[in-house]
Parts: structure tokens; sequence; C-alpha cells
């Protein structure tokens, strides 16, 4: 199925911007064959007629008239041809050069050109005809006082059509500063300055004046400023009025000017003047047409291009804009020196950053980019991606809080020339995170609070019941009885008590550079003196490599031992407990593998939760301090079991060299 693409026309009556609904393809260009067998056609006619003609009723002609009959022939043929080319080009209305691919719903969202755009060109075409009217006066002068080339009596009306020139120049800026008629000015301007420069040639040469070029600069001018169809309505109207001209100076309807610079032959007293000689004029005209249609479906063809793909980098530009609005995230773009090249509407809303702002006080970023120890410099010099939290105090009083992204923007060489910062607002994020940290906080305290009380409350019954009975019974005994039994649950509360300050106890200890594997060995030198390791094998197969992390030596070694105790605690009858450690990726793995009696998958589910034990004497509180201790690591513990083969519980954490850095910053 064939895809329309609709072209693009500068403007169109009404100064919009026009919609050709001709198809052109997005790739090669097309190749007219249809014209270029037409034009064979047209051709071989002609001459194949011609030849039948001259056989048939030419055979006595002279000579002399043959090879003038020739010379028309192929002077009809030209001019024939070329009209036939002009009125395709004209009823195709196509393009040698492919024109960008424009959604169709896009060109009808951009359909309208500014008024002061059309202005802007008008303007520009007023300036070069002030242009116009310096050079006609100087070259007036040149040829006419200095050199002699013109007769004296051509200089008026010379002059009065320049003066002419110039008086319409002066309504067209009138009109231009008003707003008066917009749309139609450069019609206007471009059809008055073909008769101007008619009548002007008509008292410098007439067709003998080699100026008379200067038509196809007004049909470049059509082609860049006008559409297609206007551009060859400037052609037709330029021929018209050079052909008249030098129609009428042949049959010396109108008197022609001589200009001395064209050569001229004589006949006693008479001057002979090309302008007179039908050949030459049809010659002159024919080629004149030739080119100028040449000209104008060249520049056309061009200038359709270039509103092309200047219309689909502004429908680009502005569909970008519009995600940019639509992720409300804010966009900054930076210079090595650090200068704001663009900033999007949410980033200037965001800092209250306005044009009157930026005039007054140009460096206003500098504190928000960080300066030369911000991480935009840093990303210049390495061209790493950052992610940092910005914290800025608006114009409203409130504070609000922008994950700042800084990524770098490479050339061909693979150089950074820019930094873009992608900037979002987190503020509700912020808040929401801290909102589901304190519900999860107080959750897990009532949950906690929850144990703690029944676990205390278990030994505080039975304390309660011993000293009720002490009262009753006053046999030695009993008493001492009680008394071990006393002891004996104060130590649970106790225990109970210690575990739970394990739990809420602040990170005080002081984060270094941890090796695991040194840790590890510290860990199984250990276990090889617990009781409990009588009837098991210890194993262990350790990295080759360092494996460093950052975090609390201390508390790494409390979670390796008290995964290694409890794995040999599930091997009662002996076994093999094997310790590995490997760095995956930017992972470090640190697994403790028994052969023990494995866990259902709903104990697994519960095993860090607290005060779930399943050992008869346990508190439950052993793997959930682990789990804390090695989440706050930025780490994990993952369990895997099996019943009657045994347990896999594998600490992951962080190697602390990510190359995507996070920090603070306020601003």
């Amino acid at each position: 199925m064939k895809q329309k693409i609709e072209k693009v026309n500068m403007f169109n009556e009404s100064g919009n911007q026009q919609l050709n609904p001709e198809s052109s393809n997005h790739g090669k260009p097309r190749v007219p064959w249809t014209i270029f067998l037409i034009v064979l056609g047209v051709i071989a006619f002609i001459f194949f007629t011609y030849e039948i003609v001259e056989r048939a009723w030419l055979g006595e002609v002279g000579k002399n008239i043959l090879h003038l009959l020739h010379i028309i022939r192929g002077i009809g043929t030209s001019i024939v041809i070329g009209f036939l080319v002009g009125w395709y080009i004209l009823r195709k209305g196509g393009s040698i050069f492919p024109l960008a691919q424009i959604e169709p719903i896009e060109l009808r969202e951009e359909e309208h050109i500014s008024r002061e755009r059309v202005i802007h060109f008008n303007m520009w075409f007023v300036k070069m005809r002030w242009l116009a009217c310096i050079v006609s006066v100087a070259l007036i002068v040149i040829t006419i006082k200095l050199l002699g080339y013109l007769e004296e009596r051509v200089f008026w009306p010379l002059f009065i059509s320049v003066a002419f020139l110039v008086i319409t120049n002066l309504i067209y800026t009138f009109l231009l500063r008003r707003r008066l008629l917009t749309l139609y000015l450069r019609e206007m301007q471009i059809v008055s300055d073909l008769v101007i420069l008619t009548i002007m040639l008509h008292y410098s040469g007439g067709i003998e004046n080699p100026l008379f070029l200067t038509y196809l600069f007004h049909v470049i001018i059509g082609g860049i400023l006008l559409n297609r169809r206007k551009c060859y309505a400037i052609v037709a109207i330029a021929s018209l009025l050079f052909s008249a001209m030098a129609f009428l100076e042949m049959s010396d309807i109108i008197e022609h000017y001589t200009l001395a610079i064209f050569p001229h032959g004589d006949e006693g007293e008479e001057i002979l003047h090309a302008a007179h000689k039908t050949l030459y004029v049809c010659s002159v005209v024919g080629l004149q047409s030739v080119i100028m249609s040449l000209t104008a479906y060249f520049t056309t063809s061009i200038t359709d291009r270039l509103r092309s793909e200047e219309r689909h980098a502004k429908v680009v530009g502005q569909r970008l804009k519009r995600v940019l609005h639509a992720s409300g995230a804010g966009f900054t773009i930076l210079d090595r020196r650090l200068r704001p090249l663009w900033l999007n509407t949410q980033i200037r809303k965001w800092l209250g950053l306005t044009d009157q702002v930026f005039k007054q006080s140009p460096n206003i970023l500098t504190k928000w980019i960080g300066g030369d120890k911000g991480p935009a410099v840093k990303t210049f010099k390495d061209g790493q991606v950052r992610i940092i939290e910005r914290q800025h105090i608006g114009s409203d009083g409130n504070k609000y809080i922008f994950r700042v992204t800084v990524a770098p923007i490479v050339n061909n060489n693979g150089d950074v020339y820019q930094v873009v910062e992608l900037v979002q607002d987190i503020t509700q994020q912020k808040l929401l995170e801290t909102e589901m940290m304190h519900s999860s906080q107080m959750a897990a305290l009532g949950v906690m609070a929850a144990g703690v009380a029944h676990e205390i409350g278990n030994p505080l019954a039975s304390i309660s019941t011993r000293l009720r009975l002490l009262k009753e019974q006053h046999d030695e005994g009993f008493l001492q009885e009680s008394i071990e039994l006393l002891e004996k649950e104060i130590s649970r509360i106790s225990r109970i008590l210690h575990g739970v300050s394990q739990i809420a106890r602040p990170g005080k200890s002081q984060w270094s550079s941890c090796e695991i594997n040194s840790i590890v060995s510290e860990t199984l030198d250990i276990l090889k003196l617990d009781r409990r390791v009588k009837n098991c094998r210890i194993e262990s197969d350790l990295n080759d490599t360092i494996l460093q992390t950052t975090g609390s030596r201390d508390e790494l070694l409390q979670v390796f031992l008290n995964l290694g105790l409890n794995a040999l605690e599930k091997m009662p009858h002996g076994g093999t407990l094997s310790v590995r450690t490997k760095a995956i990726r930017d992972e470090i793995k640190v697994s403790f593998s028994d052969t023990g009696e494995g866990m259902s998958e709903d104990v697994v589910s519960k095993i860090f939760t607290p005060f779930f034990s399943t050992k008869q004497q346990g508190l439950g509180l052993g793997l959930y301090i682990a789990y804390n201790i090695i989440n706050a690591h930025d780490g994990r513990i993952e369990v895997k079991s099996k019943i009657g083969v045994g347990s896999i519980i594998t600490v992951i954490l962080p190697i602390r060299s990510a190359k995507i850095q996070n920090d603070t910053t306020k601003t």
C-alpha cells in the first residue's frame, strides 16, 4: 500500500502554509520518464512531418530559404518543447528532490505560519529592492554620463523608472509597518518590479541589453518566496512582458534605443539592429522563456526540499517539546563553560527563572549546577552518568527535592561537548516513602511489642506463680528449687531484652572497607572451636580475588557466625558445612550450605520473622537481626532448602565500586 506524503509549499493564497497533495517518496529522486517519452515523440513528429512537407512541396525552393526554414524548424521545436516541459511541470507540480516524511496529523497541526514570518520575508524583499535602486542609479550614471553607451535623452525616463521603484518601495514599507495587505505584498512587489525592469530594458537597448537576464533573479526570488504555481505565474508574466517588448521593438511599433556596447552592422547610413531581426528576436525570446522555466523548476524543487526539511525539523522539535512537557521533567543542556544552552519550561518554573532574571543574574544557575566541583564538571571529565539529589527552596518557601540525572552528550569522535541534566521532582515520592517507612516501623514495632510481651509474659507468669507458692510453702528444698527456676526465668528475660537491644541498636560503628574473605576466614576459625563441630566437617572455597565492600566488620562477622552456628545445629548427627565466596558482576556472594534436615517452604517464609524459631530454646531473633544487618549494608539474603537434603543460605553484598555515584546536594 502506497503511503501518501504531503508536500509543503511555502504559502497558499491566504498566507498560510499550503499542503500539496502530490505524492513524493522519501528516497531516490523520481525520474520523469513520461515527459522524456513525450518530448522524444514531439521531436520525432515535427522532424518527420517537416521531411514529408519538404520532399512533397519544397523541392524547387532555393537553398537560402530551406536553410531559413531549417533554422525556424529547430527554434520552433525548442520553443514547443520548452512550453511542453513547463506545462508538464506546472501540471504535475513534482520535485526532483525527495521530501521529508511528516505525519499528516502533525502537518495539520502545524499548517499556520505566523504573520510575523510573512512580514519578515516581505521586509527582506524590501531591502533587496533598496539595493536594486542603488545599483540602478549607479548603472544609469555610468553608462550615460561617464561612458556614453546610451543617449542622453533616455536619462530621464530611466531615472523616473528608478524613482517609481523608490516610491513603490516606500509604499510597501508603509504597508508592512501598518500590517496592511501583508499576504499579497510579495506578489505585488515582484510584478511591479517586472514592469519597471521591462520599461528600463526598453530605454536601455531592449533585447540587445544583456541585463535582460535579470528576469531570472525575479524568477529565483519567486521560487524562494512563493509556491510553485505562483512562481510559474511569474515566469509567464516575465515571458509575456519580455516578448511584448521585443516584438513591439522588432515591428517598430515602439522605438528601439541603441546600446553602444552591442555590436551593430550598417547599410550605408542606417545602423542594423539585431532587435529588428526576426530570427534573433524569436531565438532570444524562446531561449529566455525556456531558461526561466528551467530556473523556476530547479529553484522550486530545491526550496520545496528545504521547506520540507525545515517543516520536518519544526514538527520534530514541537513533538519533542510535547513529549518533554508530558513527562513532567525538567531538562537543561550545559556547555563546557557550564552556561545553560537550553532550559525547558518545567525547570524554569521550578527554579523561578525568567528572561528578566537571566538578564539581571547571568550566573544564577551556578549554585544549582554546583560550580567547578559539581557533577556536571565531573561528567565532562570522565563521561560517566551521575544521579544526585538536590534540595531547593521554592518561591513559596517550601522545600522541594529533585532527582537529577547528569549525562554526557558526545560527538562523532566520542568527546563530551555538552551535558544534559534530567530533573525530576521527587518531593511527593520522598514524603510517601517517609510515610511508608513510618508505617512500616510502627507495624514492626507492634509486632515486636507483641512478641516481647509474649516472650517476657511466659517467664513472668512462671515467676509470679513460683513467688505465690513460696509464700505458702516454707520447705527448704522447695525454696532451693524455686531459686534455680527464678534465676533461669530471669536469665531468659535478660536474653530477650539483649536481643531486642541488638535489633534497635543504631549503627554507631564506623563503617570501613571490609575484605569478605578475611571475615569469612575468621568466622571459620571460630566455628572450628565450637563443640557442635565434633561430628561435622567444614569445607571452604574462597574466591582468589579480593572481594571488597563497605560496612561494619563486626556486624558482618556476627551475621556469618550466626549462619554457621545455625547450620551446625541442623546437623546434630553429623554432616558437611560448605562455605563459599564468589563475585558475580557487581555483587559478592557468601553461601553457607549444610546437609542437615532441611526446612519446609512454610518455615523458610517465616525464618526472618522476629521471635519465630524451630529450636526448642530459641528466641527467634538471630536471623531477624542478621537480616536487618545485611539490609542496612544494601544487601540481601536468599534461602534454598529441601527437607531431608539440607539448606543453602546465601548472603549477597554489593561491591562498592559502582560507576554511577549517588550524593546529595543542597541548593
